[in-house]
């Protein structure tokens, strides 16, 4: 209910310049979170006051659509299909790349003892000499 003093335009400026500074207030924040993007500890703790700070309400969870519970729900068991996915490719590529390794090392392991045996091959005929 508007005041005998003021007018539609005088409020709506009023509640505009509020939303403005409680805009400001928010990135000002923000940035010194953004502080912390490298630091995963820090940045979490930076969230969380952002959170409290900026968000006074909380969801009702009754009131929540289930459609948006089945949809989330979806996405979970996507995501969590895709890490076993990943984690499987990742131990095959590991066991793959020891594989590899193995192999090198033995290539590099015969071709030493070769030289090894020509050079001393090459030693037992000059001393013969």
């Amino acid at each position: 209910m508007l005041g005998w003093h003021q007018s539609d335009t005088e409020v709506t400026s009023c509640h505009f310049s509020k939303l403005c500074v409680t805009c400001r207030r928010f990135q000002r924040d923000l940035q010194g979170a953004v502080e912390f993007i490298q630091a995963p500890g820090p940045l979490k703790e930076a969230v969380k006051k952002l959170y409290r700070t900026h968000c006074k309400h909380t969801l009702d969870t009754a009131s929540i659509d289930e459609e948006v519970l089945s949809e989330y729900d979806r996405q979970r068991e996507f995501l969590e299909k895709n890490v076993d996915t990943l984690k499987h490719k990742l131990h095959a590529e590991v066991h793959k790349h020891k594989a590899q390794n193995s192999k090198a090392m033995l290539v590099s392991c015969f071709r030493q003892s070769e030289e090894f045996a020509s050079i001393m091959g090459n030693i037992s005929i000059r001393s013969r000499n």
